[in-house]
């Protein structure tokens, strides 16, 4: 049998004949890779769409899970929903909390993380292995399960960024304000008790010039009709003029079936309904600048790096109707940071950097 000989030459040749090709099929095998994780992505959105309607249709008053009650003290921007709400009854499938195609960056604001693990599916098994009977296993798994890792969770009936981010930062205000006024209502537990309940990497944050322990706090009382807060005017100008005419400006409701009717202006149109509730937003891929923007910066701030899942800038979004569209970035809410007016706004990137993204 004789062997086939090449000289280098024709080694050279057959070799840049195979890079040739590879170079070729890589974009198109990345464009598929991108398609496959696009659709994978979607298809999570749509699941936790059944899950909320499921769960709106068994509750008192048709209401979507509430947002998360139990927050990190620190951190109480992330757009999560109560997962002791949904886990283990409407949400059996731990893995939906995380898009294929997130590449798993932490929020910048690196000294407030939250103990997620990047094996988060294995690290909540483990924790529910070891058994929930004891108070703060129950909370650290609820915890956990509870942040935003891969989609931001909006809880409230929105059709705008400012509206949400509007909406996002009075329910954090009204958090404060009722644990100011009364913190022997609200459960807590140290870091410490964290740790032990098998949560690890809970850190200590800075607050002032001291240094104190995060520990965890449980909010029981879901706010389902909130009032505008102080950054309302700064993100709804009509705001502003409607409280120096003395009218009492709209409340955000919580998300449930039959909201869309509070926000129908032509009570003639038998498909008013149907459009409003395409028109809400309720989960969507987290995005946010990939810097640290605090909530008062100038209107001019640059921002150059943001993170997103998908090339190239864009993210799912489930709507409250049950359908997934794919929107690239600045081309409508909630993929967008801007006002009304088109202007992009610091605060509104300022909030999607901390609402998701959380591991």
């Amino acid at each position: 049998m004789k062997m086939l000989r090449i000289n280098r030459i024709e080694f050279a040749v057959l070799l840049t004949i195979v890079v040739a090709f590879a170079l070729l099929l890589t974009p198109a095998a990345r464009m598929a890779l991108a398609q496959d994780t696009k659709s994978a992505c979607q298809n999570n959105l749509k699941q936790w769409g059944i899950v909320c309607k499921m769960y709106a249709n068994e509750n008192k008053g048709s209401l979507y899970p509430p947002p998360m009650r139990y927050h990190v003290l620190g951190r109480r921007l992330p757009r999560g929903f109560a997962a002791e709400a949904l886990y283990p009854e409407y949400w059996t499938d731990i893995s939906i909390a995380i898009c294929p195609a997130d590449p798993r960056i932490d929020s910048p604001l690196a000294d407030q993380k939250t103990g997620v693990q990047q094996d988060f599916i294995g690290q909540t098994q483990a924790i529910t292995a070891r058994g929930t009977d004891e108070s703060s296993k129950k909370v650290c798994l609820n915890t956990l399960l509870s942040q935003p890792i891969s989609y931001v969770y909006s809880g409230y009936a929105t059709t705008s960024m400012p509206e949400f981010t509007d909406a996002t930062l009075s329910h954090a205000e009204a958090l404060k304000a009722e644990w100011d006024a009364n913190p022997d209502s609200y459960q807590s537990w140290t870091a410490a008790e964290m740790i032990a309940a098998g949560c690890p990497n809970w850190r200590s944050i800075r607050r002032g010039a001291a240094y104190e322990l995060e520990g965890v706090i449980y909010a029981k009382n879901d706010i389902k009709q909130l009032k505008p807060g102080t950054f309302s005017n700064q993100l709804r100008p009509e705001n502003k003029e409607a409280e120096e005419r003395g009218w009492t400006l709209p409340e955000y409701l919580m998300l449930s079936e039959g909201v869309e009717r509070f926000m129908i202006t032509d009570i003639n149109n038998p498909a008013a309904s149907a459009m409003a509730q395409s028109s809400i937003g309720l989960m969507w891929d987290a995005w946010g600048p990939q810097m640290d923007i605090p909530l008062n910066a100038p209107a001019d701030t640059e921002v150059k790096n943001m993170r997103f899942h998908h090339t190239p800038g864009a993210c799912n979004v489930l709507f409250m109707d049950g359908h997934v569209e794919f929107v690239k970035f600045s081309e409508k809410y909630p993929c967008t940071a801007a006002l009304d007016d088109g202007t992009v706004s610091p605060l509104i990137l300022a909030v999607m950097e901390r609402a998701g993204g959380q591991g």
